[in-house]
């Protein structure tokens, strides 16, 4: 049988770094075993469209301050400060999280992680985020939680907090959703030494979002049809900030550190 020749020695490298390239999460894990004993092709994720706005409002805001320091308090797999402008000279995200914490350093290893306690650190930060953490925190144990998150953000600084509205239906895993006058509440009793910038709902559905869903996500269909979803996304972005607070999806409040 013959063979192909051998690449070019000067393509060698080229070759090298096509394959390399592709080595990116999920590459070969998006196909999976089922239930069933068959396999799929593909993976959807119903709240996608609602967790890239998350992503991008807080991309957008933080960015936007201009700080050479982030970190973030609840840090997850790390997909959200991992997607920080990489010129920021500092990133660090922590988490409680045993299983969280070796997939962020595995996906984003520019990035510092630790599995800890925020209260435990002693560095400042020029902006401190929490995004979506605040409804997994006990009553009890919202204010020093809130004072942890002032503590770790230098004086001039920038706090981000975004929780999910009471316009969704409260989850299992959550102690409470949001309206911006509760979070406000719970801000101002923490008794932080920081000025409170906005609290508002942001990212309402748009028109078409949940009939596209149910068009390309239901029994017998799952997939993508590309031009609508490039439409729904540049929607998404466009009324990011100006929600309808019946059906806004989060609240966001933005605090300044004195």
């Amino acid at each position: 049988m013959s063979q192909k020749p051998l690449p070019e020695k000067d393509n060698v490298a080229e070759i090298f770094e096509a394959q390399d390239q592709q080595y990116m999460f999920p590459y070969h894990h998006i196909p999976s075993f089922q239930k069933d004993g068959s396999v799929s092709r593909i993976r959807d994720l119903d709240w996608g469209f609602d967790y890239m706005a998350c992503l991008y409002h807080a991309k957008k805001t933080i960015e936007g301050f201009k700080p050479s320091s982030i970190l973030e308090v609840g840090c997850g797999d790390g997909a959200i400060i991992g997607a920080m402008d990489s010129a920021i000279a500092r990133r660090v995200g922590v988490d409680l999280s045993e299983k969280a914490i070796p997939f962020a350093k595995a996906f984003f290893p520019q990035v510092e992680f630790s599995m800890l306690d925020a209260s435990s650190m002693q560095e400042q930060f020029d902006a401190v985020m929490a995004i979506e953490v605040l409804e997994h925190i006990p009553d009890d144990g919202i204010h020093s939680f809130l004072q942890t998150l002032a503590a770790r953000t230098k004086s001039g600084g920038h706090i981000y907090i975004s929780v999910p509205s009471v316009n969704l239906p409260l989850y299992k895993k959550h102690y409470r959703h949001y309206d911006p006058a509760l979070l406000k509440k719970q801000i101002e009793e923490a008794g932080i030494e920081a000025d409170i910038v906005s609290v508002d709902f942001f990212r309402s559905p748009v028109s078409f979002e949940k009939t596209y869903m149910r068009l390309t996500n239901n029994r017998l269909f799952c997939g993508e049809i590309h031009p609508l979803r490039r439409m729904i996304w540049k929607q998404i972005v466009k009324t990011l900030d100006t929600p309808d607070p019946a059906t806004a999806q989060h609240v966001v409040a933005v605090l300044k550190v004195k």
